[in-house]
This record gives structure tokens, sequence and C-alpha cells, in this order.
């Protein structure tokens, strides 16, 4: 702790305003003191004295932890309740070193809060689960994060495959085969629509399209039914699940 209180003191004389232009006082272990003083103020819950230590060291020449000064700087702003500039830093931290999983697991954890928000913050996160993913690729919260965003998005057929995913994972999971249940319903009617569109358009019908979709539709509807069968035995014949199994059984003409 003494080390740190040396390291406090002699960084806050190089970055005290009066001799911010001082450079002879920049010395080369400047990064180094920086370092110890932000670990310091952290450890010492001094929040706002760290974020001002971990900028120090950010600007310095130092290298040794700079992927963990825009971590450790972000975690300070969740402290003092700014989950804006908290995020910020992380994208900063995030240009400079793309594979940090330190502030990917941040910045997802950040971006979670408010899915369904903003079709840029979806699409941000969305780049930022794809890369975690590439190195814990059966990690369920990831999946589920994926899952959840390609839904919103209305990419049924994408969000299958991951709910497809987490059932070979978990497959006694109920919240995944109601997902993949949910799924292949909405891929099914989103099916229908576009028949519907097609329909529309008189006098030019498109034969091979209207089969194609026919079909697809029928082997979501299939898979719905099976799957919210499945769901309603095992949860007490709720009624919830009614409609969906008989709008299903009703388009594959088994009233």
């Amino acid at each position: 702790q003494r080390a740190c209180d040396f390291s406090a003191a002699y960084i806050d004389v190089i970055i005290h305003e009066s001799l911010r232009g001082d450079e002879s006082l920049l010395q080369e272990d400047y990064g180094k003191f920086s370092w110890l003083a932000a670990m310091g103020a952290c450890n010492s819950n001094e929040f706002a004295k760290g974020i001002e230590y971990l900028s120090a060291y950010i600007n310095s020449d130092d290298i040794e932890n700079k992927a963990k000064a825009y971590y450790y700087m972000a975690m300070c702003y969740d402290k003092i309740d700014d989950p804006q500039y908290a995020r910020k830093v992380l994208e900063q931290g995030l240009a400079l070193f793309p594979d940090d999983m330190q502030m990917l697991a941040r910045i997802i954890n950040i971006l979670e809060k408010t899915i369904g928000k903003s079709e840029e913050d979806d699409a941000l996160l969305q780049r930022y689960v794809a890369k975690a993913l590439q190195f814990k690729p059966n990690d369920e919260n990831l999946l589920s994060i994926q899952g959840q965003l390609y839904e919103l998005a209305g990419m049924y057929e994408q969000s299958i495959g991951v709910y497809a995913r987490l059932k070979e994972i978990r497959p006694q999971a109920p919240e995944f085969s109601r997902h993949l249940a949910e799924n292949n319903y909405n891929a099914a009617v989103a099916c229908v629509h576009k028949l519907q569109e097609l329909q529309s358009l008189d006098g030019k019908k498109d034969k091979k399209e209207t089969k194609r979709l026919n079909e697809l539709a029928g082997s979501y509807f299939t898979e719905a039914a099976g799957l919210f069968n499945q769901l309603m035995l095992k949860d007490g014949w709720n009624i919830k699940y009614a409609y969906p199994i008989a709008y299903a059984y009703s388009y594959l003409g088994d009233d």
C-alpha cells in the first residue's frame, strides 16, 4: 500500500494542473507509477481518482497493462454510475485489443441490459457476441443473447439454429424448447405472409416460389406443433400453447 501511496503522490505532482505542460517531469517510470497509483485507488474504492490515474497510464508509453487499464477504467465508471462512459472506454479499448475477453464480457453485459431499445446497439452487441463466441463457442449465455437478437430482428432461421445448438448442450432445458417452438412458428407465419403477398400480385404468380414457401411453412409448422405439444404435456396442458398448435394443424390440414 505504501508503494501505491508513493506512486499516487508522484503522479499527482505530474498531472497537477499547473505542471501539465512540464515534460521534464515525465520520467520513464511514469507509466509504472501511474499503474500502481491506479490499482491503489481502485482497491481503496476511490474510483474518480482511479480514472485519473488510469488515464495517465493509458497516455504513457508503458504497454504491459494497457488492455487491463481500459477494463479497470470502465469498471470505475460503472462504480460512479456512468455506464455510457464505461461503454465508450470499452469501445476504445476493444478497437485496440479486439480479442480481450474481459472487455468483451463487460461491454456485452452493458449492452445486454438495453436489448431491443436500439437497432444500432443490438447490431453492435451481435458483433461483440459473435467475437466472444469465437473463444467460447458453447457458452450458454452468449448463445442465448445471440438467439434473442436474431429473434428480435426477425431472423428466425438463424435463431432456430442457435436454440437448436443450445438444446443439444442442455436437452432438458424447457426455455430452449420454447424458443425453438416459437421461432419455428414465427418462421412459418412469415412464410404465410409472403405467400399472401404473392397471391395479391394479379397475373404475376410465381408457382415455383409459391410451392417453395408452402413446403417451408409446412416444415416449420410441423416442427413447431411437435415442440408445442411436448411443452404442453410438460407444463400441465397450459392453454397458451393451444392457439399456435391449432393454427399449425389447421395450415397442415390436420383439423
